[in-house]
């Protein structure tokens, strides 16, 4: 007998023989979703047939109906004769029982579309830069490549259904049940038991591993939410309490302020307030998991209290980490949106069961292998990122399902995977684009970059922000082992950062940051312009990189910070190697250690600072540095291009119009005047008005060296300045082989860069 029907809640489904075609109900299913052996094994493919014979069997075939109720939703062509084919997945190799080397292969079951016109040949579709505007791109092999229609979930008979697991307070840990990642039966509305029923296995299961590294007693005049009283109170010391993750957007958001602060910290004083629905929900979710607190930077931080804004923002690492769970609202764009399913009618379910081939199958969700998060507003904002980052564990609402994960393991709400008695697997570990969540103790420049990269993909509201939102990274891995960063550049890598680029054309925004002196005076200063913080960011790439090779002659050019009093220090590279991973390029250079400076040194490198800035205590940075280097003038020709993501290409030209260098990357060049003709007289350069080519004479300035190896000479790196009131500003950067810089007309300077 065959079992097909549609479950509501946590009933099972009736039983009945299941309306199956021929073809469906001579299916296997279950030899792909459960298979014993390794997870290397083949993966073999099933045919269904055409799309339109699939269509034309779905009044009296229950998993055609399944099917052709997709087909009607998708908004990618299909054509009539295209082949519609189940192909396993897998995502898990476990041993059936303790002790035993016997393996089970679990798979999902992904329906996919093939192409008539699909020749088995697989490969990635021809990006659009590789073909000249205006002229029609072939075919490429991805045009003609199955892809993903839907995606099916094997389930135990009888289903398994969240309300069972939650109830079964000791069963889980016997049930057979539980050891095939059998899918399960759940509700429109979220069960509010399941949260807690996950935290108090990840107890059992991790120990003290998913555990707050930190304590609310870390964070001074830290506030909380109390759940029970409604109201805002300071945080007990040592208090557990819940973290809420979730975007602002651009509606009007209820939020404390100095005005309304007073009562809002009166019990109930937030019963009555009209909190927008995913704070309202957290709180209903904080309760459900017994705990009193809840923090909350709308409510917990005076959001008109400069002062209190200040001291906290840097502190999200703290406030995170300390934090029992972190309740991430991913189902959303603002603070409006809520947490899928905890309101009735704020998500709905397709719970569509078919039994075939001796198998129960089911939808899966969209993201099946993943945590869901990846496409949603919530991963793309800059504020989340530290904070996914410093979360232990994570509570995540996504359109679709609700997702647990920590740092020992991940478990969703359709799915049974919960821990059971078999030797322990290899958590799938949840990463942070591309980014294990757990920062290592060990700072290496690497991790910086990876960092850095992740964060300049990441959208932001307010580009007054850029630093800010990336203050308690910096915190964590630099300010608490006693380093400086100064303006998002570390001091111990300084020369290093200052060579950032970027692969695409973007423009300096003219914000300005909120610093605090020690007296407790607060001042706004512009974003200097050798810090990527002062370029706007292009959403989803990788804005800020840096070169495959970098300067490494360390403190060849001494670097000085300048104060908004007028004063100078010294930026100190050296760096403490217990705590810091050492860097080292990626060849060994021919050179040992340089007594002697290169002949473009041809000055004093070092600033004699004064006994007042010696004795008098920093204040506030003005953004502004000095030093002396290499100064030189070059002309930068520009060309026309055919790629999407950059109009022009670039070369650097001597004042004999010799091409010097094609290293080179030029942030944006959109404000500059470019002209029709150039100081450049010579035939071989075409600057006519009508011409894709122009030039614009620069000067350039020395900010590092890469030694020479035994592969390549030594190269120099240099920044494209303008200057401005006698303060040079960043506007490209490029790369030229030492021994061409030798034969510019160069001069030796001291510098203020801004």
């Amino acid at each position: 007998m065959e079992i097909t029907g549609k479950v509501d809640g946590d009933r099972r489904a009736p039983s009945h023989l299941s309306r199956l075609c021929e073809t469906c109900s001579r299916l296997d299913l279950s030899r792909l979703a459960w298979r014993q052996g390794s997870m290397v094994l083949p993966c073999p493919e099933v045919s269904l047939g055409t799309v339109d014979e699939v269509k034309s069997k779905e009044t009296s075939c229950e998993l055609c109906r399944l099917l052709a109720d997709q087909l009607t939703e998708v908004t990618t062509k299909v054509g009539a004769d295209d082949i519609l084919q189940v192909k396993p997945r897998t995502y898990a190799t476990l041993q059936t029982s303790p002790g035993d080397d016997k393996l089970l292969t679990v798979s999902y079951l992904c329906v996919e579309v093939v192409p008539v016109d699909f020749d088995g040949t697989y490969g990635p579709k021809l990006p659009p830069n590789f073909w000249i505007t205006g002229k029609e791109q072939p075919p490429s092999p991805a045009d003609f490549q199955p892809w993903n229609l839907m995606t099916l979930q094997a389930c135990l008979d009888p289903v398994p259904t969240v309300g069972q697991f939650c109830e079964d307070i000791e069963g889980h840990s016997t049930s057979g049940e539980y050891l095939n990642f059998s899918g399960r039966l759940r509700t429109n509305e979220v069960n509010l038991r399941l949260p807690r029923r996950w935290l108090d296995l990840c107890h059992i299961a991790h120990g003290t591993s998913c555990n707050p590294t930190r304590t609310s007693k870390s964070v001074v005049g830290m506030r909380v939410v109390d759940v029970v009283n409604m109201t805002i109170v300071n945080a007990p010391p040592n208090c557990p309490y819940a973290a809420l993750s979730y975007c602002w957007g651009s509606v009007q958001n209820f939020k404390c302020t100095t005005e309304n602060y007073d009562l809002l910290s009166l019990p109930g004083g937030l019963a009555t307030a009209p909190l927008p629905n995913t704070i309202r929900d957290a709180i209903t979710v904080t309760l459900a998991m017994s705990l009193r607190y809840l923090w909350v930077d709308a409510l917990c931080i005076t959001q008109d209290d400069q002062d209190m804004v200040q001291s906290q923002i840097p502190l999200m690492d703290t406030i995170y980490s300390a934090a029992i769970v972190t309740i991430v609202a991913a189902g959303g764009d603002n603070s409006h949106s809520g947490l899928p399913g905890v309101q009735v009618g704020s998500r709905k379910i397709k719970t569509d069961i078919v039994r075939t081939g001796g198998l129960n199958v089911t939808r899966a969700p969209n993201a099946y292998y993943r945590l869901g998060v990846e496409d949603s507003v919530w991963r793309s904002r800059a504020w989340t990122m530290q904070e996914e980052l410093f979360s232990n564990r994570k509570l995540i609402f996504t359109p679709e399902r609700m997702v647990w994960t920590c740092r020992g393991d991940y478990w969703t709400e359709q799915e049974a995977r919960e821990p059971s008695p078999r030797p322990e697997r290899k958590a799938l570990a949840p990463r942070v684009d591309g980014i294990e969540t757990k920062l290592p103790d060990t700072l290496s420049f690497s991790t910086y970059e990876t960092l850095v990269q992740a964060y300049s993909r990441r959208q932001m509201g307010y580009l007054s922000d850029s630093l800010n939102a990336f203050a308690g990274i910096e915190r964590h891995l630099f300010t608490a082992a006693g380093y400086q960063v100064i303006w998002g550049l570390p001091q111990m890598w300084f020369t290093r950062c200052l060579a950032w680029r970027t692969r695409y054309e973007t423009d300096q925004h003219h914000e300005k940051q909120v610093l605090s002196s020690h007296d407790g005076t607060t001042h706004s200063v512009g974003f200097p312009s050798w810090s990527w913080s002062a370029w706007q960011r292009i959403p989803n790439t990788d804005t800020f990189v840096t070169d495959p090779d970098l300067p490494d002659d360390k403190n060849l050019l001494i670097f000085y910070e300048c104060s908004k009093g007028g004063c100078e220090r010294r930026i100190d590279e050296q760096s403490n190697e217990s705590l810091i991973q050492p860097w080292s390029p990626k060849s060994t250079s021919v050179e040992a250690v340089d007594t002697i400076p290169p002949p473009w040194v041809e000055g004093p490198q070092a600033i004699s600072l004064s006994p007042e800035c010696l004795s008098r205590s920093w204040d506030v940075s003005s953004g502004l540095l000095k030093f002396w280097t290499s100064a030189a003038i070059v002309y930068l020709r520009r060309r026309e291009c055919y790629r999407t993501n950059t109009p022009w290409t670039y070369e650097v030209l001597n004042q004999n119009a010799t091409r010097i260098s094609l290293r080179i990357n030029v942030q944006s060049t959109r404000h500059m005047d470019w002209p029709g003709k150039s100081d450049l007289q010579t035939q071989s350069l075409d600057v006519s008005p009508e011409s894709d080519r122009s030039v614009l004479a620069f000067e350039a300035i020395v900010i590092g060296r890469e030694k020479g190896t035994n592969y390549h000479c030594a190269a120099l790196f240099a920044l494209l300045v303008e200057w401005v009131d006698g303060i040079a500003y960043r506007r490209g950067l490029f790369t030229v082989e030492e021994a061409a810089w030798m034969q510019l007309e160069r001069s030796w300077m001291l510098v203020t860069l801004g």
